[in-house]
This record gives structure tokens, sequence and C-alpha cells, in this order.
């Protein structure tokens, strides 16, 4: 199960997020932060992050482990109180997925949110601010 593989599948399962599917108003995009120009009010960006290899008991077996970074960016208005509560509910939805269905679709054994983060929030992109949020997926 190779990382292009794994992506596609995190990807996939970010697009069925509420929120982020398609005319939403929230987008879920691999690799590219152009997506933050293009009025959205929510973006899922996933960034191939790092990976663990390990030799496993049995025969001569190589698990690896593929890490990704999803950045979770929230548009506002100044109103960081509202970004917080709104980033509450996304990543919520973000995590319920991953849970839901761990194989991301078939394309790994098993994934999990690892941790996740408040960056920042105030980030301002082509004059609008956004507030983001990191998960590590693992």
């Amino acid at each position: 199960m190779g990382r292009q593989n794994v992506s596609d599948g995190l990807l996939a399962q970010l697009r069925l997020v509420n929120g982020y599917e398609e005319g939403s108003g929230g987008s879920a995009v691999r690799h590219s932060h152009t997506v933050l120009n293009m009025g959205v009010d929510r973006a899922a960006i996933v960034l191939n992050d790092r990976f663990m290899e390990q030799g496993l008991l049995m025969g001569r077996m190589i698990q690896v482990d593929w890490h990704f970074t999803v950045e979770c960016w929230f548009r506002h208005n100044n109103d960081i109180e509202q970004a917080r509560a709104d980033s509450d509910i996304y990543i919520q939805n973000i995590m319920g997925q991953i849970q839901t269905n761990d194989t991301l679709g078939g394309s790994c054994f098993n994934a999990e949110v690892m941790s996740g983060m408040v960056v920042d929030e105030n980030l301002v992109i082509g004059g609008k601010p956004f507030l983001m949020e990191s998960l590590t997926v693992k």
C-alpha cells in the first residue's frame, strides 16, 4: 500500500465529510494552497509528511506507516470565537469520517488521527483572515 494510494484514499474520505463535499463552500485538495485564494470558506489540504519503516518478526516482511498532515483552514471575518466554534465542528466531522472508514476506502489497513493542534488564527491570505489547524493522520 503505497503512499500515493493511501493519500488518494485519505483525500476521497475528506471529500465525503460534511462541509468539504462539492458545493458546500469547502474544499479538500492535495499539495496545493492555491485553493485558499479561490473564495472557499473551508479547506482541507493533504500534505505528504513522513513515514516510518520497520521489519516485522514474521519472515522478512516490512511495515510502512505513512504520516500525512491535513491542514484545515477556516476563513473568518475577525470573529475568532466563531472560527474556533466552526473548527470544533469540522475537525470532529473529519475525525469521525476517518474513524468510520479507517481503511480509507481500502487504501490502507488502519488509519487514525494521531494528533492535532491549532497552528494560528491570524493568517491572512488574499486579504482574508484564516484560522488553521493541523491534523496528523497515520
